[in-house]
């Protein structure tokens, strides 16, 4: 996430379940977008095509990115993701990021 201006979505103290977007400092890759929808989270830079990050094997099974602000310059935003294996529902695994922005 070293190229990311700021954090477009979800806005400043609120959260989404649906949408993670950041505006780059790079134009060839703004805007940064990861959505997630029915078992899958896409990426795609610069408006272009949406691209899914997981594999075959693996599905996504939830997504949260939770934006925190305190200040006008100063953000925190952490990312859940939940990940389940399709070949065997009982393996299941949850992963978190916590960012910080200056």
């Amino acid at each position: 996430f070293h190229q990311a201006r700021n954090i477009a979505i979800p806005s400043p103290n609120s959260s989404s379940t649906t949408n993670l977007v950041f505006n780059a400092y790079d134009s060839l890759l703004d805007p940064i977008s990861f959505s997630f929808s029915t078992s899958s989270l896409l990426l795609s830079l610069s408006s272009g095509a949406s691209v899914p990050l997981e594999g075959g094997r693996v599905q996504v099974i939830n997504f949260l990115a939770n934006h925190r602000s305190s200040s006008q310059t100063s953000s925190t935003l952490t990312v859940t993701i939940s990940l389940q294996s399709r070949q065997d529902l009982r393996v299941s695994s949850t992963v978190v990021y916590s960012l910080s922005f200056p």
